[in-house]
């Protein structure tokens, strides 16, 4: 305990969990089952069937592991998918808008010179 010096004492911080994360997470395994519990590696040249989604977690002898898929099946990559989706359509709504309203800026313009 450490004293605050108006009398009061309070507990020193104690550092429970002193795991460092990197802030990347590397991997050189081919898209193939990597062990128990479905976890799969990822492989650059081939997409895989799924969102990627890497979840840190510290294994045994504390060494960083990555779980790296979420199954396409899930709620939460079908959210995912109607999402990205619903985000392309708008994009390209907004895209074709903005092209259609220059078009006729400069056909205004052109008429007026």
């Amino acid at each position: 305990q450490v004293d605050d010096g108006l009398g009061y004492r309070h507990a020193e911080a104690r550092y429970v969990d002193k795991m460092a994360i990197p802030s990347v997470v590397k991997s050189s395994a081919s898209l193939a089952p990597a062990g128990p519990r479905g976890m799969l590696a990822l492989d650059a040249n081939e997409p895989p069937d799924g969102v990627v989604f890497r979840m840190l977690r510290r294994g045994n002898k504390g060494k960083v592991e990555a779980r790296h898929l979420v199954p396409e099946a899930s709620s939460l990559a079908q959210h995912n998918h109607r999402q990205e989706t619903a985000g392309k359509k708008e994009q390209s709504e907004l895209k074709r808008l903005v092209l259609q309203n220059m078009e006729r800026d400069d056909f205004i313009n052109a008429s007026r010179t």
